[in-house]
């Protein structure tokens, strides 16, 4: 007997901050992301989704930095792209792409 799929939990770094905190050991840059800065790393964070293995994914972590300080049009982008590159499993289990399942989503 094969055993189910277990669903992947998706993490995006976003590595934005207003100032480094003393205690803080993430890779972040402590300047205010522009939109143009903002807009190329979302679109390395697409590329870098279309290149991973796929799987099913039930839960898309943001983290790192401060995610606020990305507009939520572009973290709506991530979000889109997540949902069609990793088809979301249902929490009952089993996944089916004509009825996309919701992400539970963490920031």
């Amino acid at each position: 007997m094969i055993e189910a799929e277990r669903p992947l939990g998706l993490y995006v770094h976003i590595p934005f901050c207003e100032a480094k905190c003393a205690y803080c050991h993430f890779a972040i840059d402590p300047r205010r992301p522009g939109r143009p800065r903002q807009e190329r790393y979302v679109a390395a964070v697409l590329r870098e989704m279309a290149g991973a293995e796929k799987g099913l994914a039930d839960t898309l972590y943001f983290g790192g930095g401060t995610p606020s300080l990305v507009g939520a049009d572009l973290l709506a982008r991530v979000v889109e792209g997540a949902r069609s590159l990793f088809a979301a499993a249902r929490h009952g289990g089993g996944h089916d792409r004509g009825q996309p399942a919701l992400f539970q989503l963490f920031v």
